[in-house]
């Protein structure tokens, strides 16, 4: 993954839907869930001004991270922190957004999700859930992805609550084929890399690329 900083979320596309909405620089905190090497919190810090806590299990990603924030000149508006996204909803209370960026299924369907996520945001305050949906409701999920649903079924779910959809950016299939290709052109340019370095280890890095 070294040359993959957003490991599948789109940090501009979200930083692009929070713009509008006018939140204050300096004054709004966001929390970014499984934040990985934090690309979308650094977006949001360096272009918006937020505050930004983000929270990732994987320690490389979090060393990465804070060297990050500091080459950005966004330290002192990032927070990282090792640790399990499900604590961190336990304990979060009162922010003005909350990200959930390319995890897929961990807290369950969208329903679920939001269920989840909702207590950790204040008062209308903003949830940005960056995620994909079947384009079709005939395609059979393959598996791993059987909590996915249609495009207006995951939005039927995840307005059950009472929560309102203020903004949406659907990419087109263009641009996500493409974007797709360069993350597995990257992959794929490591996977060779570390194969000739580990050669005992060529089996597991092909069968995981």
């Amino acid at each position: 993954l070294r040359d993959l900083e957003a490991l599948g979320a789109w940090p501009d596309a979200i930083a692009a839907q929070l713009r509008p909405l006018g939140l204050p620089a300096g004054a709004t905190r966001a929390l970014d869930l499984a934040c990985g090497k934090g690309a979308v919190a650094l977006e949001l810090a360096e272009t918006l001004g937020f505050r930004v806590d983000g929270v990732d299990r994987m320690v490389p990603f979090i060393e990465h991270a804070r060297r990050r924030a500091v080459e950005r000149g966004v330290a002192h508006l990032c927070r990282f922190e090792v640790g399990d996204l499900r604590d961190a909803l336990a304990r979060a209370r009162d922010y003005d957004v909350v990200v959930y960026a390319a995890l897929g299924g961990l807290l369950g369907g969208p329903r679920a999700l939001i269920s989840a996520l909702r207590g950790a945001v204040r008062p209308h305050g903003y949830m940005v859930i960056d995620e994909g949906f079947l384009a079709s409701p005939d395609i059979a999920p393959r598996p791993g992805y059987e909590l996915y649903r249609t495009r207006d079924a995951m939005l039927e779910e995840l307005t059950s609550l009472g929560d309102v959809l203020v903004g949406e950016l659907v990419p087109s299939e263009e641009e996500v084929r493409a974007r797709h290709a360069a993350e597995l052109a990257a992959l794929t340019r490591a996977a060779e890399d570390l194969a000739r370095a580990r050669p005992g280890q060529a089996a597991a890095i092909g069968a995981y690329l």
